[in-house]
C-alpha cells in the first residue's frame, strides 16, 4: 500500500510540472506575438531606428577579433570593356596602372582579362583577341580619393575609348554617403551603384606591384 501510493504522489508531481511547464511556454508565446505586434505599429522613426540598431549589431557579429570599429569609406570602382584591339589597349592599360601608382589615396589598382585565342607562345597558353574583355579592378579609401582618380586618368581612358576598347559598363560598389559624391561625376555618368549592405575588411597597408606576367 506504501509503495502504490508513493508511485501515486510520483505521478501526480509529473502531471503538475508538466501543466506548469506548458502553462510557461504558452506564455512566452504569447509574449512574442505581443511583441511583433507592437513593433508592426510603431511609426516609422521608431522603425529606422530599430533598422539602425540592427544593423549596428550585423556590424559587431562580423567585427574582427581584436579590431576596433570605424568609419566604413572604401570604394570599389569596375568598369568592363570589350576589346578591339589588344596591343593599343595593354599600353593604355599598362600606363594607367603607372599614374595611379603615383596617388596617394589609393588601397589597390589592376585589371583582368578574358583570353581566347590559344597560343603556346605565351603564359596560360591563351592569348586575348578582339571581342575579349577588360575587367578593372580599383579601390579607394574614400570619395575624394577616387575623384582625384577619375582626374588623373582621364587621359588614359579617353584614349581607350577612341577605338582599342569600347566600354560596356561601370559598377561602383560602396556605402550611400560616398556613393552619393560620386554620383554627378562626368566619368561615372550610366554607372550601376551598389549600396553596401555588411562585410568585413583584412586590408592592412599596400605591400607593393606583382610582377609581370602572372
Amino acid at each position: 500500500l506504501v509503495y502504490d501510493r508513493w508511485l501515486w504522489l510520483v505521478s501526480a508531481s509529473e502531471r503538475k510540472f508538466v501543466a506548469l511547464f506548458t502553462l510557461h511556454r504558452l506564455m512566452c508565446a504569447l509574449s512574442v506575438l505581443c511583441t511583433l505586434s507592437m513593433s508592426l505599429l510603431r511609426p516609422t522613426a521608431t522603425s529606422h531606428a530599430s533598422s539602425s540598431m540592427m544593423a549596428t549589431s550585423r556590424a559587431a557579429a562580423t567585427l574582427m577579433a581584436g579590431a576596433a570599429p570605424y568609419d566604413y569609406t572604401l570604394l570599389t570602382l569596375q568598369p568592363t570593356y570589350t576589346i578591339h584591339d589588344w596591343p593599343a589597349t595593354q599600353r593604355i592599360m599598362d600606363d594607367y596602372v603607372a599614374e595611379t601608382k603615383a596617388e596617394r589615396g589609393l588601397t589597390f589598382c589592376g585589371y583582368s582579362t578574358t583570353r581566347s585565342r590559344r597560343d603556346s607562345t605565351v603564359v596560360g597558353d591563351f592569348a586575348e583577341e578582339p571581342g575579349d574583355k577588360l575587367f578593372c579592378r580599383d579601390a579607394f579609401p574614400d570619395a575624394d580619393s577616387l575623384l582625384a582618380h577619375l582626374s588623373n586618368v582621364e587621359p588614359q581612358r579617353s584614349a581607350l575609348l577612341q577605338g582599342p576598347a569600347s566600354l560596356d559598363g561601370i559598377e561602383l560598389h560602396g556605402p550611400a554617403a560616398e556613393l552619393r559624391k560620386c554620383e554627378d561625376a562626368p566619368a561615372l555618368q550610366g554607372a550601376r551603384l551598389f549600396e553596401v549592405d555588411c562585410g568585413l575588411s583584412r586590408l592592412e597597408k599596400e605591400s607593393g606591384g606583382m610582377p609581370p606576367p602572372l
